[in-house]
C-alpha cells in the first residue's frame, strides 16, 4: 500500500518530510498549507523545484505575467507559522523561466530555456539581488539550454538536452 496520498489534482505541490535516521522515512507533513496550487490553468507550476537552507522553490513555465510563457519561480520560506511566499522571480515573454532550478544555501540558479539563459541569484539581508545572467555560449536559442542545472560552491552544469552535434540534436553539458 502507497504510504502516501495521492494528488491527482494538477498545479499542486506536495511537500514530504524526512523522519531522520539512517534510513529515513518520509511522511507527508499534516499542516494544511503545505499543499500550493498554481494560479492559472497552464502556468505549469511544479514544473521544476528546489530545497535549500529552509526555503523552497517552484517554477512555473506557464505563467504568463510577464508575457506569453513568461515563467516564473516563486519562493517560500519556513517560518514559525509555516512556509511563506517570500518572492516572485519572472522572466520575460518567451524565455519560460523556471525551466530548471537549483539552490544552494543563499544562492538560486534559474533557468530560462525558452530563450537560453541563466539568472544566478543571491539572498542578502535586504532581499534577492540578481548577480549576474549566463547565456548559451553557442548562441542557439533552440538548443534547450537551461533545460536542466546544478550546482554546488562554484560548479554550475547547464544541460541542452537539444544541441546538435555531428549525429544531430544529442545534446550537451557544459560546466
Amino acid at each position: 500500500m502507497n504510504q502516501f496520498r495521492n494528488i491527482l489534482m494538477p498545479f499542486c505541490l506536495l511537500i514530504l518530510v524526512g523522519l531522520g535516521g539512517q534510513n529515513t522515512l518520509w511522511s507527508q507533513c499534516l499542516q494544511s498549507d503545505l499543499e500550493i496550487f498554481g494560479i492559472s490553468a497552464g502556468d505549469r507550476f511544479g514544473r521544476s523545484v528546489a530545497v535549500s537552507g529552509g526555503r523552497f522553490f517552484v517554477g512555473a513555465i506557464g505563467d504568463d505575467g510577464g508575457g506569453t510563457l513568461s515563467g516564473s519561480v516563486r519562493s517560500f520560506r519556513r517560518t514559525s507559522s509555516g512556509y511563506q511566499l517570500e518572492n516572485v522571480f519572472s522572466g520575460q515573454s518567451g524565455s519560460e523561466y523556471g525551466s530548471s532550478i537549483a539552490a544552494n544555501q543563499d544562492w538560486l540558479a534559474i533557468g530560462a530555456a525558452g530563450l537560453a539563459y541563466i539568472d544566478i541569484w543571491k539572498s542578502t539581508r535586504f532581499g534577492w539581488e540578481l548577480c549576474c545572467t549566463i547565456v548559451d555560449p553557442e548562441g542557439h536559442a533552440d538548443d534547450g539550454f537551461g533545460s536542466s542545472i546544478a550546482f554546488e560552491g562554484d560548479l554550475l552544469a547547464v544541460g541542452s538536452p537539444t544541441f546538435q552535434t555531428d549525429v544531430g540534436p544529442a545534446g550537451c553539458v557544459t560546466l
